[in-house]
């Protein structure tokens, strides 16, 4: 009886993919290492400068991993076809209000691509916008 709590308890702290808890704690330490070595920061003056690179490199990355957006977009119900191509490639895409995007595949992370950052000088009304990434081009 003691034996099957045991078990029981041992199932409830497993994901879905079987990973136990130090497992997936490994994993996020090695992705985070991971990001952090391939990092880079690009520097814009204008608003529509980082925009329009921000959505150059998500279609870059999405290429990378598989995905024709332009494909997904053109179908006649573009929602589900993306999520469709997204499923098919084993690739998940996170937006996190705080951080930026995040691209993974098969619970790997791939590419991160930073919210633009609105640097502040002291000299007046001078700002310019920052992106990180690892996302080349």
């Amino acid at each position: 009886m003691e034996t099957t709590k045991e078990i029981r308890e041992i199932q409830k702290n497993r994901s879905l993919s079987g990973d136990t808890l130090e497992d997936m704690t490994r994993k996020d330490l090695d992705n985070f290492e991971f990001l952090l070595s391939g990092l880079k920061t690009y520097y814009f003056s204008k608003a529509a400068h980082v925009e329009k690179d921000i959505a150059f490199r998500f279609n870059k990355a999405m290429k990378k991993l598989g995905i024709n957006m332009k494909k997904a977009l053109s179908r006649k119900n573009p929602e589900k076809a993306v999520d469709a191509e997204l499923e098919k490639a084993g690739v998940r895409v996170e937006y996190r209000e705080d951080k930026g995007i995040y691209f993974y595949v098969r619970d790997e992370l791939a590419f991160f691509l930073s919210k633009p950052l609105i640097n502040r000088f002291a000299i007046k009304d001078y700002q310019r916008y920052s992106l990180q990434t690892n996302i080349s081009l």
